[in-house]
């Protein structure tokens, strides 16, 4: 019954810090902005409408919550650029997914031996760098063959 709660428990907070990070205003929503007052003023209604997006929308995640969460970040082509340097193929979403399911996993087999949630949730966060550090070691190995 408590590995429940703890799950939700974190689950909530995971998506209360999604729903803050998603809300917050970017540089490229003002942009937008700007813009779209600027066509309103310049174009017919009909005009805009029959406008097509050709820009290229790129899809980082299977679910659109973590989708928006790393387009809004701007962190996803520097993660990107990282896995292919350490010529793995695992996507952004992979490796932050292992990072949390990681630490999900550890604080509840934790709590499961020490019966105590918040050391269980601070020695877990211990597990977070691990998928990262793998990366950057297969990284490395594969820079220093070159």
């Amino acid at each position: 019954m408590w590995i429940i709660l703890i799950t939700g428990a974190v689950t909530l907070a995971a998506l209360a810090l999604a729903i803050t990070l998603v809300r917050s205003t970017t540089p490229e929503e003002q942009v937008q902005r700007r813009l779209k007052i600027v066509q309103e003023s310049e174009f017919a209604p009909g005009e805009l409408e029959s406008a097509t997006d050709v820009r290229k929308q790129e899809q980082l995640s299977r679910y659109p919550w973590l989708n928006q969460i790393l387009a809004r970040l701007n962190v996803a082509p520097r993660l990107r650029l990282l896995l292919q340097q350490a010529d793995l193929a695992w996507t952004v979403e992979s490796l932050l997914m292992m990072c949390l399911f990681g630490w999900i996993g550890t604080a509840c087999v934790l709590y499961l031996r020490i019966w105590a949630i918040a050391p269980a949730a601070t020695l877990s966060a211990l597990v977070i760098p691990l998928p990262w550090m793998y990366v950057l070691r297969c990284r490395a190995s594969r820079f220093r063959k070159f």
